[in-house]
C-alpha cells in the first residue's frame, strides 16, 4: 500500500458510493490538473504523494488580478501569472510526484485549524473497530495540524469540536467519523490487506466531515500527550507485530 500513495488510497476509499461525497477531489499534480481544480475550487492543497508528516505542503489560492497566494510552512507569497505559479510548485514537484487536492477549510480552535486522526484496526476474523481519535491543533502560522513539524499541540477529539461546535453538533460529527472511517478501512482492507489505518479527518466550518487521507503505517506517539492514556494502550495491542510498536511509538 505504501508505494501506491495518496491518490490510488483515494481511488480505492471511493469504491464505496457511500463515502464517495466525503472524499475531495484529488488528481495528479500535472499544470492542467493544476489550474483546473483553481478554476473549480479557487483554493487547493499541493502535496506529496507518498509524503508523510505534513512535508511539503502547499497552499494555494487564486486572488484578483491573475495573482496567487502561496502558502507554505509559515512562509505566505504573491505569485504573479498562472505560468510563475507552475514554476514555483514544479520545483517541489521535480524531486516527487505531487498531487493536487480540494482545499477544506478547516474547523478551528483558538483560531487555529484542527484536523482529526482516526486509528482503525482489526484483528483476523474480528471486523474493524475504531480505536482510538485525536484532535491535532496547527501551530502559529501553520496551515498542517502535524503536531511535530507545526509545533502544535493535541486535545480530545471530544474536547476540540465541543470549542467550535455545540455538544449535540459534536456528538454527530463523532459518530460520523467512526462510520466514515470504518468504511474506508474496509475499502482499503480488501485492497491491500492492512490490519491498521489512521485516517486524517477534516472537518469544515460547518460540521462537514472529509477523508483528507489514509495512513498505512500511522504513527500514534501524540496518544501519549492525552491525560487519558487508555486510546494509547488500546491501539499497541492491537498493533500487529513488534516492528510496528517501534513505528508507532516514534514522534509525528
Amino acid at each position: 500500500m505504501t508505494k501506491r500513495g495518496k491518490y490510488m488510497n483515494m481511488q480505492v476509499m471511493g469504491r464505496d458510493a457511500s463515502i464517495r461525497h466525503s472524499l475531495p477531489e484529488t488528481r495528479i499534480f500535472t499544470s492542467k490538473n493544476l489550474h483546473e481544480m483553481i478554476n473549480k475550487y479557487r483554493t487547493v492543497i499541493a502535496k506529496p504523494n507518498f509524503g508523510t508528516g505534513g512535508a511539503g505542503v502547499i497552499k494555494v489560492s487564486r486572488i484578483n488580478g491573475g495573482k496567487y497566494a502561496v502558502h507554505f510552512g509559515t512562509t505566505n507569497r504573491v505569485i504573479t501569472g498562472n505560468t510563475s505559479v507552475l514554476a514555483y510548485l514544479r520545483r517541489f514537484a521535480k524531486a516527487q510526484p505531487y498531487i493536487v487536492q480540494r482545499y477544506v477549510s478547516l474547523a478551528k480552535v483558538n483560531g487555529r485549524p484542527i484536523d482529526v486522526r482516526v486509528m482503525v484496526q482489526r484483528k483476523t476474523g474480528v471486523p474493524w473497530t475504531v480505536t482510538g481519535k485525536i484532535a491535532k491543533v496547527a501551530g502559529p502560522h501553520h496551515i498542517i495540524t502535524n503536531v511535530a513539524r507545526s509545533r502544535g499541540y493535541v486535545l480530545s477529539a471530544r474536547g476540540a469540536l465541543t470549542k467550535t461546535f455545540s455538544r449535540k453538533q459534536s456528538e454527530v460529527i463523532l459518530k460520523k467519523l467512526d462510520r466514515i472511517c470504518l468504511r474506508a478501512a474496509r475499502q482499503i482492507g480488501i485492497a491491500y490487506g492492512r490490519r491498521t489505518l489512521g485516517f486524517d479527518m477534516a472537518v469544515d466550518r460547518k460540521g462537514k466531515v472529509w477523508v483528507l487521507e489514509a495512513n498505512p503505517k500511522p504513527a500514534i506517539g501524540f496518544f501519549k500527550r492525552l491525560k487519558n492514556k487508555s486510546y494509547y494502550r488500546h491501539i499497541l495491542r492491537l498493533a500487529p507485530s513488534k516492528e510496528y510498536h517501534r513505528y508507532f511509538t516514534g514522534k509525528v
